[in-house]
């Protein structure tokens, strides 16, 4: 069983978007990995467990975003208690670290697994409506800069100091996945939340409409869900057994690295650095692709092997959100690119059609005239900028060069195997 792919069929006549109803599994597989199973990287050993921070956007009672997180985190509640820690929904940082330490009620001596191994201080938050987990008060503006503490998923045991008090955990991490508006996120969240630290590890998925539609007296469907909720709470309870550290195969690491270095690190570097660093998840989308990826693949089987296939599947995702982090971000204006490129990325985008998806640069610059603050010299370096990150594709076409919006970046190391090429298969 793929346990993503059933999910969605799961969900299939709930009327929110499909984005919503991936990414809320997502989070909730990931947290079910929880510490037990991770990925080792690099020369200095970074540790990418399955955490992932995810929070759905859209304006209130228009997708249902609420509702499609509770039924994701219903299937986590099923799960034995050792093999998940859900945290309350609303917290202070003491007590959040408090519910991490996690000790038998009994004689508070650490929790144990079934194998006798000390229980890691995972936690995950589900919060229906972020801006009442994240308040404004004073109180809980520490509780950003507490997240952003044990993101880096420390080794062993981490002792963390706070006000008065002290506290050891043990593998620290924190999944989460929680709903906002677009005004919330600006009027809602303190500002220890809205830096770039902070957003850089969240995965914004903004929806304003969606695409299913099911009447509330439709009940036609109700004994085939329930058979697969019953398989889909089995087969998670199957991934919170697997333990021990991924790996990649030959294929999937020459995919990453042809991807990093030809399309990611090309793409930063044209981009305007302020912007990497408002936002924050340009800079990590490399580790939160290796994270999506590890989720796929536990969702598809148990061999903690990640397959060239499943970063694919975990680059499409990623890709599909970017499109609307400007949606999510509209009342902060945060966006890898703004001014006159975001100007001419909206318009190429809404000009173009499937059947004349080019556009004449001539045309282009006499629309964009008067966002140029100085002239031509400055469209023509921002359209070179787009073209280099691939978000615009360009061509000659007799005397006229001609634009295309690009929204698959990376796709020539995405598509179809190369002639000759063997993909990978199961080992």
């Amino acid at each position: 069983m793929d346990w993503l792919a059933s999910y969605l069929q799961y969900t299939n006549a709930q009327v929110s978007p499909r984005a919503f109803h991936f990414w809320s599994a997502a989070a909730v597989l990931g947290a079910t990995l929880g510490r037990r199973c991770w990925l080792q990287r690099g020369a200095y050993g970074y540790l990418y467990p399955g955490q992932l921070w995810v929070v759905l956007v859209s304006k209130s009672a228009i997708t249902k975003k609420t509702t499609a997180a509770t039924l994701a985190v219903r299937m986590a509640k099923h799960l034995p208690p050792w093999s998940i820690n859900i945290l309350p929904a609303k917290t202070s940082p003491s007590q959040m670290l408090m519910a991490l330490d996690r000790r038998s009620e009994i004689d508070r001596s650490p929790l144990m697994d079934p194998e006798g191994n000390r229980v890691d201080s995972t936690g995950f938050v589900f919060a229906g409506e972020l801006g009442s987990f994240f308040t404004n008060d004073s109180f809980t503006e520490n509780l950003a800069a507490t997240f952003n503490e044990l993101a880096d998923c420390p080794q062993g045991k981490h002792r963390i100091e706070y006000r008065s008090w002290k506290i050891e955990l043990w593998n620290p991490c924190v999944s989460l996945l929680g709903c906002i508006t677009p005004k919330g996120i600006a009027e809602e969240l303190p500002k220890a939340a809205r830096k770039g630290g902070f957003f850089g590890r969240i995965l914004w998925v903004c929806q304003q409409t969606s695409d299913r539609f099911n009447s509330l007296t439709d009940t036609h469907v109700e004994a085939a869900m329930e058979q697969l909720e019953a398989e889909l709470r089995d087969d998670l309870e199957s991934i919170a057994y697997m333990e021990g550290p991924f790996t990649f195969t030959k294929q999937s690491k020459a995919w990453m690295d042809d991807w990093y270095y030809q399309v990611y690190a090309k793409q930063l570097q044209a981009m305007d650095a302020s912007a990497i660093e408002d936002t924050g998840y340009w800079g990590r989308k490399d580790a939160h692709l290796l994270r999506v990826g590890m989720v796929v693949s536990a969702a598809r089987r148990r061999d903690r092997k990640i397959l060239r296939a499943d970063l694919e599947a975990a680059l499409r995702e990623l890709e599909i959100i970017e499109r609307h982090f400007n949606d999510a971000m509209s009342e902060l204006d945060m966006s890898p690119y703004s001014g006159l490129a975001r100007k001419i990325l909206e318009y190429v985008e809404v000009t173009s059609t499937d059947h004349r998806p080019w556009i004449g640069v001539p045309k282009l610059l006499k629309r964009m005239w008067r966002y140029c603050a100085n002239g031509r010299r400055q469209f023509e370096d921002v359209l070179g900028m787009l073209e280099a990150a691939g978000e615009i594709a360009t061509r000659q076409k007799g005397n006229e060069t001609q634009v295309r919006r690009v929204l698959d970046r990376g796709a020539h190391l995405r598509g179809v195997p190369e002639e000759g090429h063997r993909e990978e298969t199961r080992e």
